[in-house]
């Protein structure tokens, strides 16, 4: 191997939050573009294409089926104790889950409730953005969400 020479400004300490498989990358200490793709690629490797960026949801094609990873009834099954959104793992399945839940949430308050909700900016609307270059699998993720 070649020796190269670096200069100072141009290292960074290790950080150990950068060596783990963190479904949340916002855990990570000293986020930088190199620990983030790195998470990435090491998810992929590993068959975990989605990964939470806080309250968004990446996803990485895998370019071949992972039908495994789409068994709904399963998929509900593991997460139906996890109450907490932290502990449910990333998924589009967990996208469609919150975006219902909060749509469900402001469609049973009573009238009063719905009121002030609304006038506090919180409505029972939901939406979600799918963004992707051409053959990233937008669609797909569509079929997904309305299941």
């Amino acid at each position: 191997g070649e020796e190269h020479l670096v200069e100072q400004k141009d290292v960074t300490r290790f950080e150990p939050s950068h060596a783990q498989d963190l479904p949340n990358m916002v855990a990570m200490h000293n986020l930088h573009e190199a620990p983030l793709l790195y998470l990435l690629q090491r998810r992929l490797k590993n068959g975990s294409i989605y990964t939470w960026a806080g309250d968004v949801l990446l996803s990485l094609n895998p370019y071949g089926p992972l039908p495994e990873l789409y068994n709904l009834s399963r998929w509900q099954e593991d997460n139906s104790a996890k109450k907490r959104e932290a502990a449910v793992p990333p998924h589009v399945y967990a996208i469609a889950r919150r975006a219902y839940s909060q749509l469900r949430e402001k469609v049973g308050m009573a009238e009063a409730e719905r009121a002030a909700a609304a006038a506090s900016g919180a409505f029972a609307s939901q939406s979600v953005l799918i963004s992707g270059e051409s053959g990233a699998g937008k669609s797909v993720a569509v079929k997904l969400l309305s299941e």
